[in-house]
Protein backbone atom coordinates (compact mmCIF):
# COMPACT_ATOMS: atom_id res chain seq x y z
CA UNK A 1 0.00 0.00 0.00
CA UNK A 2 0.95 3.22 -1.08
CA UNK A 3 1.42 6.19 1.72
CA UNK A 4 -0.44 9.01 0.57
CA UNK A 5 -0.77 12.59 3.22
CA UNK A 6 -3.90 13.71 3.51
CA UNK A 7 -7.32 11.57 4.43
CA UNK A 8 -9.18 11.93 1.53
CA UNK A 9 -6.47 10.36 -0.63
CA UNK A 10 -5.46 8.21 1.24
CA UNK A 11 -9.21 6.61 1.87
CA UNK A 12 -9.19 6.36 -2.35
CA UNK A 13 -5.98 4.55 -1.93
CA UNK A 14 -7.38 2.12 0.59
CA UNK A 15 -10.19 1.98 -1.39
CA UNK A 16 -8.49 0.79 -4.05
CA UNK A 17 -6.15 -2.12 -1.85
CA UNK A 18 -9.81 -3.27 -0.76
CA UNK A 19 -10.99 -3.61 -4.77
CA UNK A 20 -7.63 -5.19 -5.60
CA UNK A 21 -8.39 -8.05 -2.57
CA UNK A 22 -11.54 -8.70 -3.09
CA UNK A 23 -10.48 -9.24 -6.92
CA UNK A 24 -7.45 -11.38 -5.47
CA UNK A 25 -9.84 -13.26 -3.25
CA UNK A 26 -12.69 -14.32 -5.39
CA UNK A 27 -12.25 -15.19 -8.78
CA UNK A 28 -8.57 -17.09 -8.37
CA UNK A 29 -8.66 -17.96 -5.26
CA UNK A 30 -11.59 -19.52 -5.22
CA UNK A 31 -11.89 -20.79 -8.42
CA UNK A 32 -8.68 -23.07 -7.76
CA UNK A 33 -10.18 -23.90 -4.69
CA UNK A 34 -13.25 -25.79 -6.60
CA UNK A 35 -11.08 -27.52 -9.30
CA UNK A 36 -8.38 -28.32 -6.84
CA UNK A 37 -9.77 -32.48 -6.09
CA UNK A 38 -10.77 -33.22 -2.04
CA UNK A 39 -7.87 -35.97 -2.13
CA UNK A 40 -5.29 -33.17 -2.62
CA UNK A 41 -5.62 -31.84 0.78
CA UNK A 42 -2.28 -29.92 1.56
CA UNK A 43 -3.27 -27.99 -1.29
CA UNK A 44 -6.75 -27.22 -0.52
CA UNK A 45 -5.23 -26.40 2.93
CA UNK A 46 -2.86 -23.98 1.49
CA UNK A 47 -5.84 -21.89 -0.34
CA UNK A 48 -8.28 -22.31 2.56
CA UNK A 49 -5.29 -20.06 4.43
CA UNK A 50 -4.96 -17.89 1.56
CA UNK A 51 -8.46 -17.02 1.51
CA UNK A 52 -8.45 -16.55 4.84
CA UNK A 53 -5.62 -14.34 4.82
CA UNK A 54 -7.37 -12.20 2.43
CA UNK A 55 -10.31 -12.32 4.30
CA UNK A 56 -8.56 -10.23 7.59
CA UNK A 57 -6.57 -7.97 5.27
CA UNK A 58 -9.94 -6.95 3.53
CA UNK A 59 -11.14 -6.76 7.09
CA UNK A 60 -8.20 -4.66 8.23
CA UNK A 61 -8.74 -2.72 5.19
CA UNK A 62 -12.28 -1.68 5.57
CA UNK A 63 -11.90 -1.20 9.37
CA UNK A 64 -9.13 1.34 8.39
CA UNK A 65 -11.10 3.13 5.68
CA UNK A 66 -13.82 3.63 8.64
CA UNK A 67 -11.76 5.26 11.03
CA UNK A 68 -10.32 7.93 8.47
CA UNK A 69 -14.11 8.53 7.66
CA UNK A 70 -14.95 8.84 11.35
CA UNK A 71 -11.71 11.41 11.90
CA UNK A 72 -12.78 13.21 8.34
CA UNK A 73 -16.05 13.51 9.77
CA UNK A 74 -15.02 14.72 13.46
CA UNK A 75 -12.16 17.21 11.52
CA UNK A 76 -15.02 18.36 9.54
CA UNK A 77 -16.81 19.40 12.58
CA UNK A 78 -14.55 20.73 14.71
CA UNK A 79 -13.85 22.78 11.16
CA UNK A 80 -17.62 24.12 11.46
CA UNK A 81 -17.56 25.05 15.04
CA UNK A 82 -14.32 26.83 14.33
CA UNK A 83 -16.22 28.49 11.67
CA UNK A 84 -19.60 28.91 13.41
CA UNK A 85 -17.48 30.48 16.81
CA UNK A 86 -15.98 33.09 14.50
CA UNK A 87 -18.92 33.97 12.49
CA UNK A 88 -20.38 34.89 16.29
CA UNK A 89 -17.41 36.56 17.22
CA UNK A 90 -17.51 38.74 14.22
CA UNK A 91 -21.17 39.48 14.54
CA UNK A 92 -20.98 40.33 18.41
CA UNK A 93 -17.63 43.10 16.97
CA UNK A 94 -20.41 46.03 16.57
CA UNK A 95 -22.13 45.26 19.48
CA UNK A 96 -18.88 45.22 21.51
CA UNK A 97 -18.30 48.54 19.81
CA UNK A 98 -21.68 49.98 20.77
CA UNK A 99 -20.64 48.61 24.30
CA UNK A 100 -17.76 50.75 24.57
CA UNK A 101 -19.04 54.05 23.00
CA UNK A 102 -21.71 53.83 25.52
CA UNK A 103 -19.42 53.41 28.45
CA UNK A 104 -17.19 56.83 27.23
CA UNK A 105 -20.23 58.14 26.52
CA UNK A 106 -21.02 57.89 29.81
CA UNK A 107 -17.91 58.44 31.44
CA UNK A 108 -17.90 61.82 29.74
CA UNK A 109 -21.71 62.42 29.97
CA UNK A 110 -20.55 62.20 34.13
CA UNK A 111 -17.29 64.32 33.89
CA UNK A 112 -19.26 67.54 32.01
CA UNK A 113 -22.10 66.50 34.96
CA UNK A 114 -19.18 66.81 37.87
CA UNK A 115 -17.39 69.56 36.20
CA UNK A 116 -20.78 71.64 35.97
CA UNK A 117 -21.83 70.74 39.50
CA UNK A 118 -18.25 71.53 41.08
CA UNK A 119 -18.67 75.21 39.17
CA UNK A 120 -22.31 75.45 40.14
CA UNK A 121 -21.30 74.84 43.55
CA UNK A 122 -17.89 76.25 43.33
CA UNK A 123 -16.44 72.87 44.86
CA UNK A 124 -12.21 73.29 44.53
CA UNK A 125 -10.54 69.96 45.53
CA UNK A 126 -8.35 72.13 47.84
CA UNK A 127 -11.19 72.28 49.98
Amino acid sequence: MRTIHGPGPLIVTIQSDISSFAAQKSPLTLAAKKETPFYQLPKLHELSRRIAELTEELEELKSEKSDLLNEEAEARSVREFLRRKQQQQVQQIPNKKKSVVKFISLCYNYFVFYSVAKREIGWTSNS
